[in-house]
């Protein structure tokens, strides 16, 4: 901070969140106040300053820095750290508003879809940010993030439409260990464990060391009532 803090306000806004981390106050004060003084003009800057005087509650203050910002920080920055902001009041709607702008602007940015989708399902349940995410994977069926996040989001669907969910997935990148071991979870869930089986062959020649393995073929060894077994496999678990 002290070498650097002169050429860009980032080193400050690293330094505060580590000390705010350790609960060192006072030292945060000092250098946000140094930061400050040294950038009044900057964008980041004044956004991290909004951050921090919401932080405080202090609304008045976090709203004269957002407005010293918006003509100084690019529209998607501007609306990322606007809709932090208003999250972090409680205003969910105005927060989706804008993280809705971010993903429009950035349909690919993975941060601000999975924040329309769980400010979608805070506002109107998981069916209503399961159809969003269906609607993003349609437009950008390739993605392989955004693939597997809409995968996360089906959690209580039906077992065969996050099955194809996870086709779809492993069609992209056959390669993908995790969604292997989903798959065969999910195989495993409707009864077919021959095939789940197959599928954990696979993603064991995939990812050979993988912690994760070892939990999966635990859980769906209890599925099919081989408790035995599926200690052995959690023992294994924990001696990786």
């Amino acid at each position: 901070f002290r070498r650097l803090g002169h050429l860009s306000a980032q080193p400050a806004i690293t330094l505060y969140d580590c000390l705010d981390e350790l609960d060192r106050a006072a030292e945060a004060k000092t250098v946000f106040d140094a930061a400050l003084k040294a950038h009044a003009d900057d964008g980041a800057m004044l956004l991290f300053a909004a951050r921090v005087a919401t932080t405080a509650s202090d609304t008045a203050r976090a709203n004269e820095f957002l407005e010293r910002a918006r003509t100084r920080s690019h529209d998607a920055d501007w609306l990322r750290a606007s809709a932090r902001i208003l999250h972090q009041r409680g205003e969910l709607a105005e927060a989706l508003q804008h993280w809705e702008k971010v993903a429009a602007i950035h349909p690919l940015d993975l941060g601000a879809q999975r924040a329309v989708a769980g400010l979608k399902y805070d506002l109107g349940g998981r069916m209503v940010a399961v159809a969003y995410l269906r609607s993003v994977t349609d437009r950008f069926p390739h993605h392989q993030g955004l693939c597997e996040l809409f995968i996360e989001w089906l959690d209580e669907a039906p077992l065969p439409e996050s099955e194809a969910a996870l086709h779809r997935l492993l069609a992209i990148n056959p390669a993908n260990a995790w969604a292997e071991r989903q798959l065969a979870l999910n195989l495993a869930r409707q009864r077919r464990f021959p095939d789940a089986h197959q599928s954990m062959a696979r993603a064991k020649e995939l990812a050979p060391n993988a912690l994760p393995w070892h939990n999966v073929m635990g859980s769906i060894l209890i599925l099919e009532g081989r408790r035995s077994e599926a200690q052995d496999a959690f023992r294994a678990a924990l001696r990786l």
